[in-house]
């Protein structure tokens, strides 16, 4: 994994630990499960994209 995927991991995963430990008062449970949803996506498409970079690499 390179520099700059890593760091979109960290912050990925930064933004799903600050939701999951401090939820707005304001959000509802399906909001903060769409937080996640859009969270789980993006982490998963990051996964597969650099898996795509790696083989393509070599």
């Amino acid at each position: 994994m390179n520099e700059r995927a890593a760091l979109i991991e960290q912050v990925m995963y930064a933004i799903y630990d600050a939701v999951d430990a401090h939820p707005f008062p304001h959000t509802s449970f399906d909001e903060r499960a769409s937080i996640y949803e859009i969270l789980r996506v993006a982490m998963q498409h990051h996964v597969v994209a650099g898996k795509a970079h790696r083989s393509r690499d070599s």
